[in-house]
């Protein structure tokens, strides 16, 4: 048995010598080159991009003066000064020159003068348009036309109050962080007309009417425990302010920012501080002080129910349950509510086996999860995914009414 073995394993050998060599004399052997490798320096004559299809650098269709490469070196542009006359990628691209007191227009087929700015001739360009100040760089109006001035040209143009100019500098949107008739510390409406805001009135990208509608910046209110340490949470920091300002019942009730606030102290796990100290459960406790929905005497208005009145808490720990229940022998009937952890409402969906759960398995055994009375337990860490919260609620029917099971689960699915 030894000796065939030990035959089998020779003739493998050299059938595999064999093949090797026969293979090798069928290769062909490319130099290892990517778009480091072209050339693109100004003292070269002609610059080169990178091929993709051949992994080989290739030379332009023109010159350096016409043509140079972009960014990515995988294809070849016009330089500035110069427009666009045919564009097939590639080295497939044909450039002219633009004439004397024009520049290249922002999508590269046009020639166009500097209406209110200065040509920077060596770099064939216009002087920016200030956009601190509140302009922008205009060149077609809104149908693609260029304005009626005499040729083609590129202008810049002031936002009107209350606009200021987008990140890309080309169009004016609205002051989005300013709240409506919006005041300075001096209580006029600058800050509203100019999108500029005082920096004791900002926080979470919204600037309030009044320091009255902040909560003070302290420590505290950005700290979460786990364990026995205490550590300040950037999310908190960016975000528990404005949504306690936004949340505000009398004021401006903003739903989102009460999810939100709600959310924050989902994640402290209801735990209110003590002594003066405030946090996210706090702040949330002292809104529900102020209102309860008409229809739902234990459900604050405008916000998520996350505390049970009187002696709720300790009902739902209490073991010594003299009562007896009795449901069909059948599924739990639960939906899930589902809020992104910025307070935007996600939608719901009934409850299936895998929903809830992170351990992969068969849908026909993790629904046996939501069989009523079955004992069932699984356990897994999954942190690479943004967190969600979850409202729980039971769907059953008893005669004309609905019985809700509210719970608030943090996911991390």
């Amino acid at each position: 048995m030894a000796g065939m073995i030990r035959s089998f394993w020779k003739m493998f050998t050299v059938i595999l010598f064999y093949t090797l060599i026969k293979t090798t004399q069928s290769v062909s052997y490319i130099n290892a080159e990517g778009p480091s490798n072209c050339k693109k320096s100004a003292s070269d004559k002609v610059h080169e991009f990178f091929d993709i299809s051949q992994l080989r650098c290739q030379t332009c269709h023109q010159d350096s003066k016409f043509q140079t490469v972009s960014a990515d070196g995988l294809r070849c542009v016009c330089q500035k000064g110069y427009r666009l006359t045919r564009d097939f990628g590639g080295s497939e691209i044909t450039c002219e020159k633009c004439g004397i007191g024009e520049v290249t227009s922002a999508d590269g087929w046009e020639c166009i003068a500097c209406k209110t700015q200065t040509v920077v001739q060596n770099a064939n360009v216009c002087l920016s348009c200030n956009v601190a100040a509140g302009f922008i760089t205009v060149e077609r109006d809104l149908t693609g036309a260029y304005p009626v001035i005499p040729g083609r040209a590129r202008q810049c143009k002031s936002c009107k109050p209350s606009t200021k100019p987008d990140s890309s500098g080309t169009k004016c949107v609205r002051c989005n962080q300013i709240l409506a008739m919006a005041q300075d510390a001096a209580g006029n409406t600058t800050a509203a007309k100019t999108c500029t805001c005082d920096s004791k009135l900002l926080t979470g990208g919204i600037c309030f009417p009044s320091t009255a509608d902040i909560e003070s910046d302290e420590t505290p209110l950005y700290e979460v425990t786990f364990g026995s340490a205490k550590f300040e949470s950037a999310y908190f920091y960016a975000n528990i302010r404005a949504a306690h300002g936004m949340c505000q019942p009398t004021k401006y009730g903003n739903l989102t920012a009460c999810q939100l606030l709600g959310n924050l102290c989902t994640l402290l796990l209801y735990k209110s501080t003590s002594g003066r100290e405030k946090s996210a459960c706090v702040l949330y406790l002292d809104f529900t002080k102020s209102g309860r929905s008409r229809s739902r005497t234990e459900w604050p208005e405008n916000m998520p129910w996350l505390y049970y009145e009187d002696t709720g808490d300790k009902v739902l720990e209490e073991i010594n349950v003299r009562e007896t229940y009795t449901f069909p022998n059948s599924r739990l009937d639960l939906v899930l509510i589902t809020y992104a952890l910025n307070g935007s409402y996600l939608g719901s969906q009934s409850v299936k086996g895998s929903t809830l759960q992170l351990c992969a398995d068969s849908e026909s055994l993790l629904d046996a999860a939501l069989l009523f009375g079955t004992t069932y337990k699984k356990s897994v860490s999954d942190l690479s995914h943004f967190p969600l919260i979850y409202s729980l609620q039971c769907g059953w029917q008893f005669s004309f009414s609905t019985l809700l099971c509210l719970s608030r689960l943090c996911s991390d699915t």
